[in-house]
């Protein structure tokens, strides 16, 4: 259904195919998440916002790729104590438009050259979205808990995208962050094709 609801965006949308896609569009809606998820922010990622959060990329650099814009949506799970220790319970879904697939691409080997760095560890994502997939794995302590966190990065052309999602060790599985990151994929393919 909500992938039907992306299609009609598209005969609505005044954006035609020799522009650039529309970075809202390129993320997660509420009705990609799962039952008893809810939008916690969703909002434009400047290029300043981007390397404020990334210090090793600077505002140059992005501008440099050709970074037109992004957007991130968070996402969590209205939890009990219960509902904490299975599945995933809070997330990410970003996407940023480059002018060019030349700049798409730099900036997604950057990216995905951090997914083989310490603490990170690269794991099978068993599928591919567009180009070029990673899945990334990490653990965190909080509150004297584990905590998981699986980051799938993906470019489709000249539109790089990250699914970030995390929850309590032995809780929440690879599998979970891959079927989110199709539908944002498809979402993607929709806007793309408009």
């Amino acid at each position: 259904m909500a992938i039907a609801g992306v299609a009609m965006l598209c005969l609505a949308s005044p954006v035609a195919s020799s522009t650039s896609p529309q970075p809202r569009q390129l993320v997660l809606q509420l009705s990609d998440l799962p039952t008893g998820f809810g939008i916690d922010k969703s909002g434009v990622r400047t290029n300043k916002q981007v390397a404020k959060d990334d210090a090793s990329t600077p505002v140059g650099q992005l501008v440099r790729w050709g970074r037109i814009g992004g957007w991130e949506t968070d996402f969590s799970k209205d939890t009990s104590v219960a509902g904490l220790l299975s599945g995933a319970i809070g997330g990410e879904s970003i996407a940023s438009v480059y002018k060019t697939e030349k700049g798409a691409r730099a900036s997604f080997v950057v990216a995905a050259s951090r997914c083989s760095t310490k603490p990170f560890k690269e794991i099978s994502a068993g599928v591919r979205f567009g180009d070029e997939t990673h899945l990334c794995s990490l653990a965190r302590k909080s509150n004297g808990q584990t905590i998981r966190v699986f980051t799938l990065i993906w470019r489709r052309g000249t539109v790089t995208a990250a699914l970030v999602l995390a929850g309590v060790e032995g809780g929440i599985r690879p599998e979970e962050a891959v079927a989110l990151g199709r539908r944002q994929d498809a979402r993607i393919k929709a806007e793309i094709r408009c």
